[in-house]
């Protein structure tokens, strides 16, 4: 758990057979973090995430900051190539965030502009 974010408390979905490999990695790393972790139902979790996807873990940290202002585009970037940009909008699924921005690295996106709302 290495980011610009605190976790606090990692919310685990209680479960009636044995938990899943990666669910135990991830609360073994929790509890090496410090992250205090509590069992809940699968209600508690839907009614924390709103209805979204959650696969079983929510994780309570300190909010993250956005940039407001844009970054200057350099003299270099305007010279060599035209700006790749990628707006987002409606985005829910942290997962598809996560692949859409391993993409858009990879695709060479210069810039990526999205609501702070989805």
């Amino acid at each position: 758990m290495q980011s610009r974010r605190k976790p606090s408390r990692l919310f685990v979905k209680n479960s009636e057979g044995p938990q899943r490999d990666v669910i135990l990695k991830v609360c073994q790393e929790a509890v090496k973090q410090g992250v205090q972790i509590q069992r809940v139902s699968k209600q508690t979790l839907d009614k924390m995430c709103g209805g979204k996807v959650h696969q079983g873990l929510c994780l309570q940290a300190s909010p993250l900051g956005f940039i407001t202002e844009e970054r200057p585009i350099t003299s270099h970037e305007v010279k060599n190539h035209r700006a790749l940009w990628l707006i987002l909008d409606g985005v829910q699924d942290p997962m598809n965030l996560g692949a859409i921005l391993r993409s858009a690295y990879f695709l060479g996106v210069d810039r990526i502009a999205s609501s702070i709302h989805n």
